[in-house]
């Protein structure tokens, strides 16, 4: 599994403190425009520059320590989602192309895919927890619908994938 591109962090550093710069000025410069005296203007647009650039630290930590879990996790989603829960002692869902495929026992092309994979939200699940043993077939079907996908039981084109029966004299049902 290849990461993420590595990123120069004294590049980053170096574009955080230009861009801090230039908002302090555009800040304190509004301020005044404002009404501000100018040294208080100066002074808050300072501060400003300095919360902004702590928070810009703080969120790219927390940046490189998911790309460094998904990491340690060697593309394993299953694993990774599995021991998150766990630590949260909660239940999460997921699922992927192979589990929609699954569902449907065929393989869906990359339209169907795509257009089935751009249904997915985060708590579209929710409704359909608590429905013991058949939530998540509920659930792909829904979201089939909404792709415009067919979904379980029938092929690609639409039509039912139901195999034809043989009668006790050997022809096909009607």
């Amino acid at each position: 599994m290849t990461g993420p591109a590595m990123i120069d962090a004294e590049q980053i550093n170096g574009d955080v403190a230009v861009a801090a710069v230039e908002q302090c000025e555009r800040r304190a410069r509004a301020l005044i425009g404002q009404g501000v005296d100018e040294e208080t203007a100066i002074e808050q647009a300072a501060d400003e520059a300095i919360l902004f650039t702590r928070r810009v630290a703080q969120l790219a930590r927390q940046g490189r320590a998911l790309v460094d879990l998904v990491n340690a996790y060697d593309g394993n989603t299953y694993r990774l989602l599995r021991d998150l829960g766990d630590h949260l002692a909660t239940s999460l869902a997921y699922v992927d192309r192979p589990t929609v495929e699954a569902h449907l026992e065929r393989t869906l092309s990359e339209a169907e895919w795509a257009a089935t994979n751009d249904q997915f939200t985060a708590l579209d699940f929710d409704e359909h927890v608590g429905d013991h043993g058949s939530f998540r077939t509920d659930w792909i079907e829904s979201v089939l619908e909404k792709a415009g996908v067919p979904g379980y039981g029938y092929t690609a084109d639409g039509e039912s994938a139901a195999q034809p029966t043989q009668s006790v004299t050997g022809g096909a049902a009607a």
